[in-house]
């Protein structure tokens, strides 16, 4: 398997304090307080339309997470807007649907297709507009802008998720039957589910960096969401900042350290950290996790560890 280029991983979520987030959910992510911070943590996800953060949609017509899908309708010809499209879901990241005629419409015919959504606080039907796609293996890839006029399109007051620095785009990955607790960041299953997880924010960042259930299994997207944010007891409390570099080694050969020199972090697992040495902007004694503290990962190989699928580095 090709090794990815770890400097990708140097401006981890940069996006997040780069344009403002009018519907970012100050309950969604859990924060020790930190005397250094200039910013705040690395978002869990960040997607959202008219001020309200949204993230999983189910595809059935009915109400969660704040929303329900009423239709969609892909382009027809000339570019005007025509066909409903009906069972709409993601398979490894990428659109499906069958017309009224039952012909399947997938991947870049969803482009210029629009989305009507309801919002549940205050009954508004809102549409979302497909821009872009990104046939990418590991994280395919679309945009949303919420608006159906072409004013949205470059003006980034109108996508749905914030610029991401590793892709350069405003994009999403759609994973399938997937919701997130915004509370712990704990991934469960939710059948007839579509979850927009930004690029920029730390479930559509997993599947960037590699870690997408397709390309390695589901448990691994958690392991890499939970690295992102420095949420080493597998609560949901982030101990980093946006901005902090990270890189990473993984038992897959997908990333491998760039400079293996640097400090040592910890081995990762689906429920957080299994060992921590040199934490991100708090001290070890710090992290304590239902009332025990981490241990130390210098004496343990990551290659012998059990349970241990990344390896993090960081600078300070």
């Amino acid at each position: 398997m090709q090794t990815r280029p770890t400097l990708t991983l140097f401006t981890l979520l940069l996006a997040a304090c780069a344009i403002e987030e009018p519907w970012e959910d100050p309950e969604e992510i859990g924060f020790r307080p930190c005397s250094n911070c200039r910013w705040g943590p690395p978002l869990l996800n960040s997607h959202g339309v008219n001020g309200v953060p949204v993230s999983a949609l189910d595809t059935t017509g009915a109400f969660h997470d704040g929303w329900r899908l009423v239709e969609v309708r892909v382009a027809g010809d000339l570019g005007v807007i025509g066909r409903e499209v009906h069972d709409v879901h993601a398979e490894q990241g990428v659109l499906y649907g069958v017309d009224d005629w039952g012909v399947v419409v997938s991947g870049q015919e969803f482009v210029a297709s629009l989305w009507t959504i309801e919002l549940e606080a205050t009954g508004a039907k809102e549409s979302l507009q497909i821009t872009h796609f990104v046939p990418d293996a590991d994280a395919a890839r679309y945009t949303f802008i919420a608006s159906a006029s072409s004013e949205g399109v470059g003006n980034p007051k109108f996508y749905t998720c914030p610029k991401d620095e590793d892709t350069g785009d405003f994009s999403a990955v759609l994973f399938a039957d997937l919701d997130v607790d915004r509370t712990s960041g704990t991934h469960v299953e939710r059948p007839k589910t579509l979850y927009f997880a930004c690029a920029a924010a730390a479930v559509g960042k997993a599947a960037v960096w590699g870690y997408s259930p397709w390309s390695t299994d589901g448990g691994t997207r958690q392991t890499a969401s939970r690295a992102v944010r420095a949420d080493y007891c597998g609560n949901g409390q982030s101990y980093t900042q946006a901005g902090t570099p990270l890189q990473l080694h993984d038992v897959f050969g997908i990333n491998d350290f760039t400079d293996p020199g640097q400090k040592n972090e910890a081995f990762w697992g689906e429920r957080g950290a299994l060992c921590l040495d040199t934490p991100r902007h708090v001290q070890p004694w710090e992290v304590v996790c239902n009332g025990e503290k981490l241990p130390a990962c210098k004496d343990t190989d990551f290659d012998d560890h059990p349970a241990a699928v990344l390896w993090s580095k960081v600078w300070f």
